[in-house]
């Protein structure tokens, strides 16, 4: 049992509780738990007598009794979508960036994070405010699973506090970075480099909603500068690296002159890269190219990677303020919140 001392010097040879600060403090015990609930009832110069008064009783919060009578887990349960025919390893390092961004602004919050990754009919699971594991739930993951995004809006249409990034816009609470405006940023930076037959690398069908965007804004953007994108023929490849790497290897192979690269995310522009080394050629000064996500590796590769950046740590903070409000009752499932996260271009050497 931890110990502690009284302002009358009595020893503790118990547990020490909320009612042995408030004796040491000379408050209510009711005030104790308002201040170390963070309620704004209790002055500040109160709050910090407590604080220090439990300090130096060792006194540790029962979370479990408190999170009882205030009827919360203290905890929102993050599922991780990844596509039917995968495994768990193939989820995209944005979605890991996304993670970590998700769970520190939980943190913040007093949120535990329950992480569960599901893909298949068989593992679908999202009753978690039903079975009193979470308050509520964040959805994040490839589109490609449209089976999955259509079970989690079902449960956000049961009334469950639901947000989610990206999918499709069928009623359930979303969030998405600005793919139009980075796409732009992107082209804009290719052809103020000099580029004038620039390509688009990556999927542009509408299954797809962030791809899609992005193929949008670099055709838009081209269209005010005058400029016709090379056509790039639809790509099946087993994985993004792939596809980049086997799009590239098309181009040259038709003798397609081209002296720009916008991928739709940094793993299709390492594969696109790969092929132009293979091929011999070299960027930026043959071919200039541009990524999208920012990953980790867009930094280390050689040439280190140009790339269009979310704002993660926004991202993060804006998907636990949409469920802490849908769980605060502030909205609804048929309320959604539409949301864009800003971008930012990161220029380095693919593209100087």
């Amino acid at each position: 049992m931890a110990e502690g001392s009284t302002d009358k010097g009595v020893t503790l040879m118990h547990k020490a509780n909320s009612f042995d600060i408030a004796q040491k403090v000379g408050v209510a015990q009711s005030t104790v738990s308002r201040a170390l609930r963070g309620e704004k009832c209790v002055s500040e110069a109160t709050r910090q007598r407590i604080i220090e008064a439990a300090r130096e009783l060792n006194y540790v919060m029962d979370r479990n009794a408190s999170n009882m009578r205030l009827r919360t887990t203290a905890t929102i349960a993050l599922v991780v979508i990844y596509r039917e025919d995968e495994s768990v390893a193939s989820i995209s390092a944005f979605h890991h960036l996304l993670i970590g961004r998700i769970a520190e602004a939980a943190a913040e919050r007093g949120y535990n994070i329950l992480i569960s990754f599901q893909n298949t009919a068989e593992n679908l699971y999202g009753q978690y405010q039903d079975s009193r594991m979470a308050d509520g739930l964040i959805v994040i993951g490839t589109t490609l699973n449209q089976p999955a995004w259509s079970y989690f809006s079902t449960i956000a249409a049961e009334g469950n506090a639901v947000a989610r990034w990206g999918g499709r816009d069928d009623g359930a609470a979303w969030l998405m970075c600005d793919n139009l405006g980075g796409a732009a940023l992107a082209t804009e930076h290719l052809i103020t480099r000099g580029c004038k037959r620039i390509a688009f690398v990556g999927p542009t069908t509408p299954d797809q909603p962030q791809f899609h965007e992005r193929y949008a804004g670099f055709c838009n953007t081209m269209a005010r500068h005058n400029l016709a994108p090379v056509q790039v023929p639809t790509i099946s490849a087993a994985n993004r690296d792939q596809h980049g790497y086997d799009s590239v290897v098309d181009l040259i192979t038709r003798a397609e002159p081209f002296d720009g690269l916008f991928a739709a995310s940094d793993t299709i522009a390492i594969g696109a890269l790969r092929a132009l080394y293979d091929h011999g050629r070299h960027a930026p000064h043959d071919v200039a190219v541009v990524g999208f996500d920012n990953i980790p590796a867009a930094k280390s590769y050689a040439p280190s990677l140009s790339s269009v950046e979310p704002d993660y740590l926004q991202a993060g903070k804006l998907l636990v303020q949409n469920v802490c409000d849908q769980i605060a009752g502030a909205q609804t499932a048929t309320e959604p919140a539409t949301t864009r996260v800003p971008v930012r271009l990161i220029i380095r050497e693919s593209s100087k």
